[in-house]
């Protein structure tokens, strides 16, 4: 699969006007389920090039880990192709800065990524195709119809705004109070240093609980 999909790779003019789109990996939570239809990332991508202005690129980065950690099957092998037959769409390398991209993009667009997270971080609009956590917050545009698409396309390019630090302290803020502590998956209690298998048990049941509460 990966390499067919080498011959429509082009560079990234970072000088052009460009939406930038982060590929996920699949299969994976991230998309099946939290996706919803856009579990299909081709549907996504068609969608935000045929809202795009004129004149307007899409770019989009196949994820690095895709080919490297996981296994290829989470593409059908005609992806590739039918992406870069979308007429504004320019498929560009994985081995791209993601930074750059972010930074010499007008928006960035992602199912539930951390591209859309760091995006934020860097006061860049994103567009978010499915559940994630930061979907609320200030410059993010939730995206389920292509109303939703058509009216995130026009208050980006048409209203500049300014970063907002603050911004980004009252979300952390938030996310401080509202959140629980814990991890919802053993493969990240490396991460949680401080975490063991018996407390990674309770603090999961009690996110479950507080999930069927609310």
């Amino acid at each position: 699969i990966i390499k067919p999909s080498q011959k429509y790779i082009q560079q990234a003019d970072l000088t052009k006007t460009f939406v930038y789109f982060g590929l996920h990996v699949q299969p994976e939570l991230t998309t099946n389920t939290l996706g919803g239809r856009y579990v299909n990332q081709y549907l996504a991508i068609q969608l935000l090039a045929k809202c795009l202005p004129k004149g307007v690129y899409l770019y989009v980065k196949e994820h690095p880990n895709m080919y490297n950690t996981r296994d290829p099957s989470g593409r059908f092998k005609e992806f590739y192709k039918m992406v870069s037959d979308i007429e504004n769409v320019i498929l560009v390398s994985a081995e791209t800065n993601t930074f750059e991209l972010i930074d010499s993009c007008e928006a960035v667009a992602t199912i539930t990524g951390t591209v859309g997270w760091e995006a934020f971080f860097q006061g860049k609009p994103a567009l978010v195709f499915g559940n994630v956590f930061y979907k609320y917050f200030p410059g993010i545009y939730p995206i389920v119809s292509i109303a939703d698409m058509q009216s995130a396309i026009e208050n980006i390019f048409s209203e500049k705004k300014v970063y907002n630090k603050q911004n980004v302290f009252r979300c952390l803020k938030a996310l401080d109070v509202g959140a629980l502590d814990g991890t919802v998956d053993d493969g990240y209690l490396t991460i949680s240093l401080s975490q063991d298998s018996r407390r990674h048990s309770k603090d999961f049941l009690r996110i479950l609980k507080n999930a069927i509460i609310t």
